[in-house]
């Protein structure tokens, strides 16, 4: 329940995070380089795609061009939140559930 609870946390400060331009992608990209030395590398080639996606559209949501939105905002958040529990249960304890918070 208390994952299931950060979870939804995270999506939901995800999205109030989108209303500036650049905050919410630019975290996005953050929190993956955050993640990727803990990823198993099947999660790693399949968030790749993800991370590039995501600097293609920093770009030009920091232009004022692009807004997310909500499905944007939530589809991320999913994702980032998906990957860092993938993370910590592949580590079987190597990964320190702080470094996640």
């Amino acid at each position: 329940p208390f994952t299931v609870f950060c979870v939804l946390c995270l999506k939901h400060g995800a999205n109030l995070a989108d209303g500036l331009n650049g905050l919410l992608l630019g975290m996005g990209l953050i929190w993956l380089a955050l993640l990727a030395p803990w990823l198993t590398p099947q999660t790693a080639l399949l968030l790749l795609p993800v991370g590039g996606a995501l600097a293609v559209l920093l770009a030009a949501n920091l232009r004022g061009r692009l807004f997310t939105g909500d499905s944007g905002a939530y589809m991320m958040s999913s994702l980032i939140g998906f990957a860092a529990i993938e993370a910590y249960t592949s580590h079987r304890g190597g990964m320190p559930a702080l470094y996640l918070a």
